[in-house]
């Protein structure tokens, strides 16, 4: 699904998660994690937190909403090298959202 992103050993398959109007918990803490990755698929920016249940006015990063739902054109986050955060990871969408997730 997404090329080139994990080169080496074995990714999870990738979960469209549904974000409706509130936070939800993409991926738990995993000290083995070794790469994950959003993608925002929706018409709906996502709001993505590190280490803790994002909100409208608590989150790290904005996915760029697609410009119509499943177009590619939304944003991407990610780490798949160096450092790798292996904490909790939560979204928020103030609508209708869903993103896909990949975890190495």
């Amino acid at each position: 699904m997404f090329p080139g992103v994990f080169q080496t050993g074995s990714v999870n398959t990738p979960s469209v998660v549904a974000v409706s109007s509130g936070a939800v918990t993409v991926l738990n803490a995993n000290l083995n994690r070794r790469g994950w990755q959003i993608v925002n698929v929706d018409a709906a920016v996502v709001d993505v937190r590190l280490g803790g249940t994002a909100s409208s006015t608590v989150y790290h990063i904005p996915l760029k909403a697609c410009g119509s739902a499943g177009d590619g054109t939304g944003g991407v986050v990610g780490q798949t090298s160096g450092t790798v955060f292996t904490g909790l990871i939560s979204v928020y969408c103030g609508g209708s959202g869903h993103v896909v997730v990949l975890e190495h």
